[in-house]
């Protein structure tokens, strides 16, 4: 008969299969995306004084309002870092999920395969 895990055992796992806090690491990546796009637009507008060439102009498209100046360089910035923010989320609920699922199956096999 199958018994239950110890408590060594659950700490054990719990530790190896750790959960991502949702909020932190949306909150992380939404900062990390805002912070990269404002840089990457600041260096170019810096470094071309105006003459841009299309590549960061196509972002208009996708994101309204966005557009390589400074105001245009804070609308689009926000933009992404809220992109960032579902994105974090959704990637740590994926992650939580996943590890809870393995988990669970791995418990079961244990528990299954436990010989008194």
């Amino acid at each position: 008969m199958a018994t239950e895990l110890k408590l060594s055992e659950r700490i054990v796992l719990n530790a190896v299969f750790a959960k991502i806090d949702k909020t932190a690491f949306s909150l992380a990546s939404g900062l990390v995306f805002f912070l990269s796009m404002f840089v990457i637009t600041a260096i170019s507008i810096i470094k071309t004084n105006g003459a841009v060439g299309p590549d960061l102009e196509m972002l208009s498209y996708y994101l309204p309002g966005y557009s390589v100046t400074w105001l245009g360089n804070i609308v689009g910035s926000v933009y992404i870092g809220v992109i960032g923010l579902v994105l974090g989320w959704f990637f740590g609920m994926l992650w939580n999920l996943t590890h809870y699922l393995y988990l669970a199956v791995l418990m079961n096999k244990i528990n299954l395969f436990k010989i008194d």
